[in-house]
C-alpha cells in the first residue's frame, strides 16, 4: 500500500499538498493517516507540527524586535 494511488485513496494527496503549502496543520486525524501510510508513529507527525509552530513563533518574535528596536530600549 505504498503507491500514489493508495495515497489518493486515503485522501492524503490534497492534504499533504496543503500542509506543504502552509495552508493546513497536522492534527491528530492527519497524523494517524500519515503514520499509517508512511509506517511511522503518530507522535512523529504531531511533534513535527509542534516544532514547525515553535519555529514560526520564534521567527515572528525576532522579526517584531527588528522592526521595532525601541521595544528594546529602557524607558
Amino acid at each position: 500500500m505504498n503507491d500514489l494511488n493508495d495515497l489518493n485513496v486515503l485522501n492524503l494527496g490534497e492534504v499533504v499538498y496543503e500542509i506543504v503549502q502552509g495552508q493546513r496543520a497536522i492534527d491528530a486525524d492527519i497524523a494517524r493517516r500519515l503514520a499509517h501510510y508512511f509506517g511511522m508513529s503518530e507522535r512523529y507527525w504531531l511533534d513535527l507540527q509542534a516544532r514547525y509552530e515553535g519555529n514560526n513563533q520564534e521567527t515572528h518574535r525576532r522579526g517584531r524586535f527588528r522592526a521595532n528596536p525601541s521595544f528594546l530600549q529602557a524607558g
